[in-house]
């Protein structure tokens, strides 16, 4: 039960897969919860949680395919995940800029990710990654 915990805050639907935000459940720390879509069913397959997030987790998400990008905008981060095995795991998290609200939106597309700061005080909004090896190496900030 997602009650009370901002549950589809955010949400993303690709190839079969519908990935819930709830910035608020699990004390405030955020989950994500990864659906599979059967027809007209949904069925719950794995909540995603943040090993080191101190809130937020979920306030923004992305999936595709095999990799998904959790926003967590309180503590100016992403967190990556990536499926083997039907089993997604955490497989880095990239923190921003202090009170920039790095994680505020997510995309992710193939092995291509865009993250969202739109408090940097740079006047730099956004950032793109690549995911190289189990891990996102930044390529370019946007304005």
């Amino acid at each position: 039960n997602q009650a009370g915990g901002a549950f589809g805050s955010a949400m993303a639907l690709s190839e079969g897969q519908l990935l819930v935000g709830a910035p608020g459940d699990d004390s405030g720390t955020g989950s994500a919860t990864l659906f599979e879509v059967d027809g007209d069913s949904f069925t719950q397959a794995q909540v995603l949680r943040p090993v080191g997030s101190s809130g937020g987790f979920g306030s923004a998400v992305s999936i595709s395919g095999k990799v998904a990008v959790v926003g967590a905008p309180g503590e100016d981060a992403i967190y990556v995940f990536q499926s083997a095995a039907g089993e997604f795991a955490q497989i880095g998290k990239i923190t921003g800029p202090a009170g920039s609200g790095f994680g505020s939106a997510v995309a992710v597309s193939g092995t291509r990710a865009g993250v969202g700061a739109p408090e940097a005080m740079s006047g730099t909004g956004a950032a793109s990654y690549r995911l190289s090896d189990d891990d996102l190496v930044f390529q370019a900030d946007f304005e």
